[in-house]
């Protein structure tokens, strides 16, 4: 599971969510239950931002008693595919080609915006 640490801080009339892994990403909330609320999905734009630079996405780090975030099964999974592509150095080119599937399949399957179907996801792990 993907559980990364939050820290929250009241500042006036909101709680600001960051994340110690994500130095760039932040949100707020008007207390802490919306602060929470919208923090998943903070999280997940930071994710995807991350993916479209090609950027490494870093493992959660320990809590130490702060709350964390969990991504979405989807996400998480995802977040896999591609720190797999990642570590061996494939290509989406790479990737299409041992699916045999347009390019355009293996940029949706890295959308976290995507519902990609889980024989997609499948396929991709074991190409892999």
């Amino acid at each position: 599971m993907y559980q990364y640490p939050a820290k929250l801080e009241a500042h006036g009339d909101t709680v600001i969510v960051t994340f110690p892994d994500f130095p760039e990403t932040a949100t707020e909330g008007k207390d802490r239950a919306e602060a929470m609320q919208r923090a998943t999905g903070c999280l997940e734009e930071a994710i995807a931002a991350r993916i479209a630079d090609r950027e490494p996405i870093p493992e959660p780090s320990r809590p130490r008693r702060r709350p964390v975030v969990t991504l979405p099964a989807l996400t998480a999974t995802k977040v896999m595919i591609y720190q797999t592509m990642m570590e061996k150095n494939v290509s989406r080119s790479q990737l299409a080609r041992r699916l045999k599937v347009d390019p355009q399949q293996v940029r949706r399957l890295l959308d976290v915006h995507h519902a990609s179907p889980l024989g997609q996801i499948d396929a991709a792990m074991a190409a892999l």
